[in-house]
């Protein structure tokens, strides 16, 4: 259903139409809609969470984690306006994700993975999907398990964001990636 609610239709220069080279815009390759956009997030999302489960010592387990935070990062910046940012995780909930935050983890990224499919694939609208939940839960676990090194998530993101800035210091493009 074309409504203007139908991700596939909203183009992601229409979101995001400037690139600033020091932002995550800029380390991202960008799509023509923010379905595929979304696609392309879920499936970073999910190969950084396999990653992060085998990792190997603190310095790739920093790095792995990292991977994540940039991938869900791009995850909600193709969301947009889409993605509020307000959710409440019932008490219990919460104690559960820092019981086992890897686990949580493993299931929220699969399942806004599974969103992206439906709106890009199957043109499903945004709207109605409990994106946010799924999101918040992530950036919980993602909290717990930075805590766990004893780092904070702005931490793990800066370091990040320092690999990237050395691997792409004039922004994303084809050519260096299949170079590294």
């Amino acid at each position: 259903h074309g409504s203007e609610h139908s991700f596939p239709t909203r183009r992601s220069s229409d979101l995001f139409p400037s690139h600033d080279t020091n932002s995550l815009i800029s380390r991202v390759k960008w799509l023509p809609t923010v379905g595929e956009n979304l696609a392309h997030a879920g499936m970073g999302l999910l190969g950084e969470v396999y990653e992060l489960e085998i990792y190997d010592g603190i310095k790739n387990y920093l790095e792995e984690l990292g991977d994540v935070e940039f991938y869900l990062g791009h995850y909600k910046q193709s969301l947009g306006a889409y993605y509020t940012g307000e959710d409440f995780v019932p008490r219990e909930e919460a104690r559960a994700i820092e019981a086992n935050p890897l686990n949580a983890l493993k299931l929220h990224a699969a399942t806004l993975h599974d969103f992206a499919k439906k709106i890009w694939i199957y043109q499903k609208p945004i709207l109605g999907l409990p994106l946010t939940a799924h999101i918040i839960r992530t950036e919980l676990c993602l909290h717990f398990l930075a805590e766990n090194v004893k780092k904070t998530r702005q931490e793990v993101q800066q370091i990040n964001q320092e690999k990237l800035t050395k691997r792409y210091p004039n922004g994303y493009s084809d050519k260096d990636a299949q170079e590294r």
